[in-house]
This record gives structure tokens, C-alpha cells and sequence, in this order.
């Protein structure tokens, strides 16, 4: 519905003009907000066909042509529909089992990670005291 009535005057919802006759508005509402109308029966204004409301990718000349595609159309778009939501689904249950995946390896990594550090602070030890040796018997070759 794209009006409102007031006291003896038709309010436009859109863009809130009035007008006193109903056919004053509809001539408002074809001349500027012709993208907005409902098509729920309207002939599209640029060619002058019936578009299907569900793919829109057929036109017909009739009213009852349109409306006999319809009703093979919209269950086909009820299916699909259908369709998209099951594998949104399944979309977040894989995103929910990679999340919980991820937070395990990382759990992983850091353990190895602090693993590496206590590794390398007693190859860091040992490396330093073998440096040590190394450099006394350089040393010691020289005298």
C-alpha cells in the first residue's frame, strides 16, 4: 500500500505529498516511484511484459501466463532456499570444528614452543661451557 488517507487528502507513504483524488496519486506514484510499485500485477514500464517474481528470467504477455510459471517457479525457489540454509548450516558447524582445531594446534605449538625454549637454554649452557674448553685449548695450542 503506498498511501496514507487524511482528513479528505491521500498522503503518498514514500515521500509524504498529498493529494485530494486517488487518481492524482497513482499518476504521483507511475511518474516518481515507478522503481518502488509493486509488481505484484503490474506490466513492467519499459517493455511492457509480465516479469516472474521469483527467477526473473522469464517474461510473458498475460497476466495468467505469468501466474501458471509461478506457481511451477516459486516451489523450485522454496527448494533452493532450502537448500542454502542446510548448507549454511553445514558451513558453520565446519567453521565451528576448524576454530576448535585451530585452538588445539596452538595449544600444541605452544607447548612445543616452551618445550624448544627450556631445550635451547640447557643447549645454550652446554654450548657456552664447550665454547669454553674449545677456546682454552686454542689457548693452550698457542703456548
Amino acid at each position: 500500500m503506498y498511501y496514507i488517507i487524511m482528513t479528505d487528502r491521500l498522503l503518498c507513504e514514500i515521500c509524504n505529498k498529498s493529494y485530494a483524488s486517488i487518481f492524482s496519486l497513482s499518476n504521483h506514484k507511475r511518474k516518481f516511484h515507478a522503481d518502488k510499485k509493486d509488481n505484484n500485477r503490474m506490466k513492467n514500464v519499459e517493455d511492457g511484459l509480465y516479469h516472474c517474481r521469483y527467477c526473473d528470467t522469464q517474461s510473458y504477455t498475460t497476466y495468467k501466463s505469468r501466474w501458471s510459471h509461478e506457481q511451477k517457479c516459486k516451489p523450485q525457489l522454496i527448494d533452493i532456499l532450502a537448500e542454502n540454509e542446510k548448507i549454511k548450516q553445514e558451513n558453520e558447524k565446519i567453521k565451528k570444528e576448524k576454530d576448535a582445531q585451530y585452538k588445539v594446534l596452538t595449544q600444541k605449538i605452544m607447548k612445543l614452543q616452551n618445550k624448544l625454549i627450556k631445550n635451547n637454554s640447557l643447549t645454550s649452557k652446554s654450548f657456552n661451557s664447550l665454547n669454553k674448553l674449545l677456546m682454552e685449548r686454542s689457548y693452550a695450542d698457542k703456548k
